[in-house]
């Protein structure tokens, strides 16, 4: 990626919506980022949808739903100087019962093909190689399901091994 020139604009030039893979690549060159058009089709967009949701009422009725960012909730993150330590975490303490409002439903790959198939977008792989290299790896899938009253959250990383933004 080291041709890679990001900018909001070149000229009054924007990237425009194609699914052609080369001018993908091109906008991708250019501006840093491109825009694919009908990246999911509604068949799709409402599988992914209908999936996610059974999902994550599942993790909800079996009790093992991951519900975080409630405002009296404890957050790592939080403390004074960003020590705590996942040890010194109740092991519940991200459930609704202890004030979790946002539900994350973690390893969605192993939680249906529609989320599999996501990933292997013939379309898309070629993009993501270009701008990562042929040796990529998927570190995560997940889905952050916000709700109403949940607290904001900072620009962060959730990559541990990366300095913070």
């Amino acid at each position: 990626m080291a041709d890679v020139v990001p900018g909001w604009s070149v000229g009054d030039q924007t990237p425009k919506p194609t699914r052609d893979q080369g001018q993908a690549v091109s906008d991708l060159r250019t501006f840093g980022y491109c825009i694919i058009e009908d990246a999911l089709d509604a068949q799709t967009l409402e599988a992914v949808r209908n999936r996610l949701v059974e999902q994550a009422e599942a993790e909800i009725e079996s009790g093992v739903a991951f519900e975080d960012q409630g405002p009296n909730q404890i957050n790592r993150m939080a403390s004074p100087d960003h020590t705590m330590q996942y040890d010194q975490i109740p092991e519940d303490a991200f459930s609704v019962n202890k004030g979790g409002i946002n539900q994350r439903v973690w390893m969605l790959v192993n939680k249906g093909e529609v989320f599999r198939n996501l990933v292997t977008d013939p379309f898309m792989t070629p993009l993501i190689e270009f701008l990562l290299g042929k040796d990529f790896l998927l570190s995560t899938l997940s889905a952050n399901i916000a709700k109403p009253g949940g607290v904001e959250m900072g620009l962060h990383t959730d990559q541990w091994w990366m300095p913070r933004p």
